[in-house]
């Protein structure tokens, strides 16, 4: 059952849809993706400085291992630090708090969501819930130039807008040290500031990053802090929230998973298989083994996959003709950070062809 600010926060956002409001602008962190099987940063750091320090990691403190792995990072190539990294973020699959937000958002209670991570959980629930490539945007800062991710907001059209603050694991843009996360370009900058004017739910993050603290000013609109531990008073995001209407959500309802399902239980139901789950009872005689699946229920689910691989599809060949458009640009002289990318994409595209040519 959700709690008491749950509640209130469900009706609220009922409320805006209404009255043909806004919908809240979310945060997203790295704590959103830890149920889906996403290493936390912590994991990352020690294994980073384990693996490739060449100095004793046992002799050192936390902020020694934190500053060695800043400068290992500094130290390796793009191909380096995406071969190291892409094991701790890819191969899972998004949580089922990632589906319920997928949930939401498709039925118009998010609209604009900015997001840390480098993963793809956002856009895999999006493609799981039905939402297809049409329906959203995703934005890559570092890939994306400035005019497009502005331009890309102030269209109507598609509604929902992912934005990729620190990069993107796909596109090999990864920003990860103090100097790459420092601050956004002006024009970002003041994107960012406009929006978190607004009411704002933050959810799995810490608000520890300089970049996106630098954005949250003293005027603004209600924030709402989604996490398992309340805010210290030494946390930036403890002043900010005693100078604008804050509220904050902790405890079991405060984990991503918890929060996203039970803001979805309020706002359009709980999943059939949910809702429709039997009470236990006493005395119930041993259930009869299932017969094996029908070749019409096996046909169903295989149709399934396929809808869910062509959405995939799509979202791939897009990102490829976006990559090939720029790459244009340059002509002879592509970076090579471009000339990755779209091979990156050339991959998934074949791997998601061959398994459509399988099922079809």
């Amino acid at each position: 059952m959700a709690s008491r600010a749950i509640k209130v926060l469900a009706n609220l956002m009922k409320a805006r849809k209404e009255n043909a409001e806004p919908p809240y602008v979310l945060i997203l962190g790295a704590g959103a993706s830890l149920t889906s099987g996403a290493s936390s940063f912590g994991k990352v750091i020690e294994s980073v400085v384990s693996d490739y320090s060449v100095k004793d990691s046992g002799a050192m403190s936390w902020d020694d291992k934190v500053a060695e792995f800043y400068e290992i990072l500094d130290g390796f190539s793009e191909s380096e630090r995406y071969a190291i990294i892409k094991k701790h973020i890819e191969g899972q699959q998004p949580s089922r708090g990632y589906h319920a937000l997928a949930q939401l958002a498709k039925e118009g209670y998010f609209d604009v969501i900015f997001s840390t991570n480098y993963d793809t959980f956002v856009e895999d629930a999006f493609a799981d819930t039905g939402l297809r490539s049409r329906d959203f945007t995703v934005l890559i800062n570092g890939q994306d130039t400035e005019e497009g991710i502005i331009r890309a907001l102030r269209y109507p059209q598609p509604r929902i807008k992912l934005v990729k603050l620190h990069g993107d694991l796909g596109a090999r843009v990864l920003a990860f040290t103090p100097e790459e996360i420092f601050q956004f370009s002006e024009r970002v900058e003041s994107v960012l500031t406009d929006y978190l004017s607004r009411d704002v739910i933050i959810s799995g993050h810490s608000m520890r990053d300089d970049d996106i603290n630098r954005c949250l000013r003293e005027k603004g609109g209600a924030l709402w802090y989604v996490n398992p531990s309340a805010p210290t008073a030494g946390d930036f995001i403890w002043r900010a929230m005693r100078v604008r209407k804050g509220t904050v959500i902790e405890g079991e309802d405060g984990y991503f998973d918890n929060f996203f399902c039970a803001l979805r239980d309020e706002l359009v139901g709980a999943p059939a298989a949910e809702a429709a789950a039997p009470a236990a009872t006493t005395a119930t005689p041993s259930p009869k083994p299932a017969p094996p699946p029908t070749r019409k229920v096996t046909a169903e689910v295989d149709s399934e996959e396929v809808r869910k691989l062509k959405d995939l599809l799509a979202i791939h060949k897009r990102n490829l003709y976006r990559l090939e458009e720029k790459a244009a640009l340059y002509g002879l002289d592509a970076p090579i950070y471009l000339i990755n990318q779209m091979d990156h994409e050339k991959e998934e595209i074949a791997k998601i062809e061959k398994r459509l040519e399988e099922l079809e």
